[in-house]
């Protein structure tokens, strides 16, 4: 079990982080407390999840981080059968009792800054009056969607899956076919389905969305969503681009710029397909080679970024699920990266 580390003195402004369940998620809220901590803000994190190895990353970073606070919230009992995604929709509101009798300690504090999946917490902080905003990790472009569908909902009685390749026209994006969708937000009858046109609704409900994102970068998106295109029946709130939120200081000293990158500068532009799932993105060995024989019979340039199925925080045994002479093969067109969720991450050149 993870120790909780010292409260920080009350004496300043408080802000609270909430990333929800996952280490994917909880890496880009320590890039953010330490932009508030140079602002002048004390900064708690609250973790739900406290997992074996969860628990021994919580740790580096805690001890990396000294000046941010991560409180653990009581363990409740969570259907370890349902799908990951909906545990992920689920777990922070099972947690709101124990979320208002924590908040309510804390004289200090300014704000609460929820991840996407967290929405349901907007209900205890409007009980408290706490000013309350939406950390959006993903890009605008993703953002746009997720605010305009609950509108492309309300037009049309049809699920997705009904409608094949019937192609999609959203403010932003150019048309898509309805099967592009992600699998949750395809068949309107299930429950998840109904749970994510929530979440969507309930965006406009925050205070603000911070995206990780730089104006730009995206300024397409950003700029049709501050004009409400996104929300045509509704009201959009404030959004600020705050990235790119980067772990600048997760380098070893003396290591320097990762060698994907300038292999990447050697490409041409446009050209190289990137292939990153995330730190909850794993597969089987049998799905990652399939993924290698894709990409081997696609002939593209491709940058692959993988971890280890059974434990992400171990460096992967390449040979177990890349065909024999994979490397060899594609060594001039493609570079497979180990990612390792701890403190090293090395690199294979493909």
């Amino acid at each position: 079990m993870t120790k909780q580390t010292e409260h920080p003195t009350m004496e300043k402004d408080t802000v609270v982080l909430y990333p929800g369940m996952g280490f994917g998620h909880l890496v880009p809220m320590v890039e953010l407390a330490k932009l508030f901590i140079c602002d002048g803000f004390s900064v708690t994190i609250l973790i739900i999840d406290n997992s074996e190895n969860t628990g021994s990353e919580l740790s580096r970073i805690s001890s990396a981080n000294p000046s941010i606070y991560f409180h653990i919230l009581p363990p409740v009992p969570i259907p370890s059968e349902a799908p990951l995604i909906d545990i992920m929709l689920t777990a922070p509101r099972l947690q709101n009792a124990n979320l208002l009798s924590y908040l309510v300690t804390l004289s200090s504090l300014r704000a609460i800054i929820l991840n996407f999946f967290c929405i349901d917490v907007l209900d205890v902080a409007n009980e408290l009056h706490i000013p309350s905003y939406i950390f959006y990790s993903f890009s605008a472009y993703v953002l746009s969607i997720c605010l305009y569908f609950p509108f492309f909902h309300s037009t049309t009685t049809a699920s997705l899956k009904d409608m094949e390749e019937v192609p999609l026209q959203f403010p932003v994006s150019s048309p898509f076919v309805a099967f592009d969708m992600p699998e949750p937000m395809l068949d309107r009858d299930k429950p998840i389905y109904k749970k994510f046109i929530d979440t969507f609704k309930k965006l406009q409900n925050a205070g603000g969305i911070l995206v990780n994102t730089f104006e730009w970068f995206e300024s397409k998106e950003v700029r049709v969503i501050k004009n409400g295109l996104c929300v045509p029946d509704g009201s959009t709130p404030p959004i600020y681009c705050i990235g790119p939120l980067t772990t600048k200081g997760s380098c070893k000293e003396g290591q320097g710029r990762h060698d994907c990158l300038t292999w990447l500068d050697k490409q041409p532009r446009q050209s190289v397909l990137f292939l990153c799932f995330g730190s909850m993105g794993t597969f089987s060995f049998e799905q990652l080679k399939e993924m290698a024989v894709g990409l081997e019979n696609s002939g593209h340039r491709f940058l692959w970024v993988v971890c280890d199925p059974k434990n992400m925080f171990e460096e992967p045994n390449l040979d177990q699920f890349l065909p024999k002479g994979f490397l060899d093969r594609t060594k001039d067109r493609g570079l497979v990266v180990i990612e390792v969720l701890g403190p090293t991450m090395g690199g294979a050149s493909a």
